[in-house]
């Protein structure tokens, strides 16, 4: 539905939700070794949050230009998940961005793309 319809209204209060969600480091689901089944859900959480915007990305690319700032520092602690599958849709989703938006993103992924970057040292 979000694909055919798109968010205009909702995604000024969608977008910052989930960037502030994902913003958080240490990441609270690598912190209790002993829920592991709690960790799964919240890692498989995250890694659908990043699908989610994906859609919003392709339904409508000019929703993200008020919360560019937000976005892209959400999308450079992605990066630094230790969850591989996260460090792909990340840099996936990152790449995507950037082409959509080439004009206008550019200084804002600064920190990504040093996130980025230090994955290639593993």
């Amino acid at each position: 539905m979000t694909e055919r319809v798109g968010l205009k209204e909702e995604s000024q209060i969608l977008l910052p939700g989930i960037a502030a969600r994902m913003n958080n480091t240490p990441f609270p689901e690598t912190c209790n070794f002993i829920e592991v089944h709690k960790i799964i859900i919240a890692e498989e959480t995250r890694i659908l949050l990043l699908d989610l915007l994906q859609v919003c990305l392709q339904s409508d690319k000019y929703q993200f230009l008020p919360k560019l700032s937000e976005v892209c520092n959400m999308i450079s602690k992605a990066a630094t998940d230790a969850n591989p599958e996260m460090k792909q849709k990340a840099a996936k989703f990152a790449g995507e961005l950037c082409r959509e938006l080439k004009d206008k993103v550019g200084h804002y992924m600064r920190n990504t793309v040093s996130s980025l970057v230090n994955n290639l040292h593993h």
